[in-house]
């Protein structure tokens, strides 16, 4: 199977030596070196099937996380989503560590400390000390921001394939108080 490419028309004497046809040389030398690539994909595709799976898998797994990376709105909406299921509850029904982590979860919210950090494949949620509104020594001063070893005890969430998976396990005996 051989693919045909249409033969341009030839470029006109007063172009010739010019910054035009280096640029056109250049596409088409780009097209020829990835054309030879597709070539050479489809060889090493065929001549290793199964390392080309794992491949192709890793790949599309990849290429839909990060397509379905949550974002700190759809945090906001799943985290009022599970107070609105709580809150259908029978207080005395309401499983008090769920309610106690959607408490907290609701103060930090309202005092704008809770931060997002997206890694493109996956997002960790985060409580900062301070809200991004406070204008104190201790919220501006660069010595005292929260360092990366610190950090492992301020993430409360991590958000993957479009779910933030501790809210979801919280969620999961809401309305059995143990």
């Amino acid at each position: 199977m051989s693919l045909k490419i249409l033969k341009l028309p030839q470029l006109p004497e007063k172009l010739k030596g010019t910054i035009v046809e280096r640029w056109i040389n250049y596409w088409k030398g780009l097209g020829r070196d990835y054309k030879e690539v597709g070539k050479d994909t489809l060889k090493f595709m065929k001549a290793n099937p199964v390392k080309s799976s794992i491949y192709g898998s890793i790949g599309l797994s990849s290429y839909i996380s990060y397509k379905t990376n949550p974002t700190f709105e759809q945090y906001t909406d799943q985290l009022r989503t599970a107070q609105n299921l709580i809150g259908m509850v029978f207080p005395e029904s309401q499983n008090p560590k769920t309610l106690g982590y959607l408490r907290y979860m609701e103060h930090c919210r309202n005092e704008e400390r809770i931060r997002i950090s997206s890694f493109a494949l996956f997002s960790f949620i985060w409580v900062h000390d301070n809200s991004n509104h406070l204008s104190t020594a201790d919220a501006k001063c660069d010595y005292l921001k929260p360092t990366y070893s610190s950090m492992y005890d301020r993430i409360v969430d991590f958000g993957f394939y479009g779910t933030y998976w501790n809210l979801k396990k919280q969620m999961e005996n809401y309305d059995v108080n143990l």
